[in-house]
């Protein structure tokens, strides 16, 4: 009997739930990259390429051609930002200061060709009267063939955008100041999008951000993933009402913004 007593309390024990001191932080959707929310903010591998489309309710997959040599072309969707998802982005991307409201925001689910060559997935989110604009961009970018280093949510990075910057990260979304004023980034509305910035430097003055993009202040010196007036990129966005900051006094050449009508 004692034997038997001793065998039922270690069983009970063993279902026991996890520490009080032991917090546990939310995980990111399904359809977001396939990682916690990191204790520091350094980057995490960029999501698997998949064939089928993501779990999320609402999503609309764009048909679209096939690239040579692939069994299954990606998924480019629309969908609403599900429940889980704002609580991932809650406190990051968006705060309590945040100038849209969640029924203003939509996720964008893309595919896109990496600098190896391979197809890969990412996310996005953007504005609801944009998000699928943005979905046939992207979609025309991959059947050209344009290079992206990756696209991940910002909270990957902690909502740091130097550090989205330092990976290579492009991205939508984020509630944030623009540098040296007390006014909104469009950013923060999610209708502007930052692309491959090492390959296309944001100019402060005489300074090039990220630090490892001055390599390409030579915008004659044309390399892969560069944007430059008339190229695949620069028509996608600019045919449909975009503006480029490549065209500004101090050149963002990795911006793109369009204020919804």
């Amino acid at each position: 009997m004692k034997k038997c007593m001793a065998l039922l309390i270690l069983l009970l024990l063993s279902g026991c739930s996890p520490r009080e001191d032991a917090p546990m932080r939310p995980e990111p959707p399904s359809s977001a990259a396939q990682s916690v929310l990191p204790d520091s903010a350094a980057p995490v591998p960029p999501p698997q390429t998949s064939s089928s489309a993501p779990t999320d309710a609402g999503l609309q997959p764009i048909a679209l051609d096939e690239p040579a040599g692939s069994e299954a072309g990606p998924v480019f969707a629309v969908s609403t930002v599900s429940r889980e998802m704002m609580a991932y982005m809650e406190g990051i991307s968006h705060t309590g200061d945040s100038p849209v409201d969640w029924e203003e925001l939509a996720l964008v689910t893309v595919g896109y060709i990496d600098f190896d060559g391979a197809v890969q997935t990412g996310v996005m989110v953007v504005h609801t009267q944009l998000a699928q604009e943005v979905a046939d961009i992207f979609g025309e970018l991959y059947r050209a063939g344009f290079p992206i280093a990756g696209i991940r949510l910002i909270e990957e990075f902690g909502g740091d955008d130097n550090l989205s910057m330092e990976a290579n990260n492009t991205y939508a979304y984020c509630t944030r100041l623009i540098a040296g004023s007390g006014s909104y980034s469009l950013h923060s509305y999610g209708v502007a999008l930052d692309i491959n910035p090492v390959q296309n430097p944001y100019m402060t003055g005489t300074q090039a951000l990220p630090a490892q993009s001055s390599e390409y202040l030579d915008r004659t010196d044309v390399r892969p993933g560069m944007i430059t007036e008339g190229d695949a990129c620069y028509t996608a966005f600019v045919s449909r009402g975009w503006s480029w900051g490549g065209h500004w006094a101090s050149p963002d050449y990795q911006h793109f913004e369009k204020r919804p009508s």
